[in-house]
């Protein structure tokens, strides 16, 4: 069985098990493009006056948020050199998940959102 296959199978029964034991944890799976865990990833509650203590994933690409000294967390960055970042705003349900996308948190930002992909095109 490969990694995906294994979250896929995994990730829905942690997150039943959690619902079923009332676990409070902030749990986040990051994954790669193609669905794959992503361990050490660097993952930071931000709001808009601080921003928390880093977290990393493990080798399954689960971490626990930290988040006891952000008053009012608003979004979460995350980010593994050589795979890519991403930047969402705080998730109102737990266990999340987020998807690592190449390039730069910045780079995507400013990628516009359009089918042709040219950016002068409206």
């Amino acid at each position: 069985m490969s990694h995906r296959d294994a979250l896929r199978f995994l990730w829905p029964l942690l997150i039943f098990l959690c619902l079923m034991s009332g676990c409070s944890n902030k749990r986040l799976l990051v994954i790669d493009t193609n669905g794959n865990p992503v361990p050490g990833a660097e993952v930071i509650v931000k709001s808009a006056s601080a921003n928390g203590e880093p977290s990393f994933t493990d080798k399954m690409g689960l971490t626990t948020v930290n988040d006891p000294d952000v008053q009012f967390p608003t979004r979460i960055s995350i980010r593994k050199e050589g795979v890519g970042s991403a930047l969402i705003a705080y998730p109102g349900i737990w266990p999340a998940e987020v998807t690592l996308r190449p390039g730069t948190i910045r780079d995507q930002l400013n990628t516009p959102n359009n089918d042709s992909g040219d950016p002068n095109s409206n």
